[in-house]
């Protein structure tokens, strides 16, 4: 299920042009120049995401919360999957893909799946395109780490952005 948050950001309003150094501090601004805006965020855990039924649950709950700010993690299992696809790569004989493709064609068969699953039309068309092309940007990364024979901490965060980002295209095509 998602977990709801709802986030009070402060802010102020400044009338008028500031200049550098004239500004009022904030501790001596007026009670009626503060604001308050309020942001409900649902997150939901790849297990909400794992499967088409639960992302058009995902989609029923967004659409009772209108104006939430929604996020969701990767589907259930890419995480672990991406990871263990990079240490594949890196372990890779003078770059052989060989050990790795099959497990990283097994993540893309899964995106394209489930958004086959749930989205039609114009909709699956475009998110269809932007899941290939970001499929391809790892695949390319994934060559990198397999020739370079190095997987830094930054580098995996990389690669495991893209379980997040690839969620969201399908998420946001069954939203639409």
């Amino acid at each position: 299920g998602a977990k709801g948050l709802t986030i009070a950001l402060r802010f102020r309003h400044y009338p008028g042009k500031r200049q550098a150094g004239r500004g009022r501090s904030p501790s001596r601004i007026p009670p009626e120049d503060k604001g308050e805006f309020r942001m409900k965020v649902l997150k939901f855990g790849g297990t909400s995401v794992g499967n088409p039924d639960a992302i058009h649950r995902v989609v029923d709950i967004a659409l009772e919360n209108p104006g939430a700010v929604i996020v969701v993690s990767a589907l259930g299992g890419i995480t672990d999957a991406i990871i263990e696809t990079a240490r594949e790569a890196v372990a890779a004989e003078d770059g052989d893909p060989s050990g790795w493709t099959g497990r990283l064609e097994d993540v893309a068969r899964r995106h394209r799946d489930t958004l086959a699953a749930v989205s039609s039309g114009p909709r699956f068309l475009e998110a269809s395109k932007e899941i290939e092309r970001l499929l391809s940007d790892l695949r390319e990364l994934l060559r990198g780490v397999a020739l370079l024979r190095e997987l830094s901490p930054r580098s995996l965060d990389l690669l495991v952005s893209f379980g997040e980002r690839l969620s969201a295209r399908i998420v946001t095509a069954a939203l639409l």
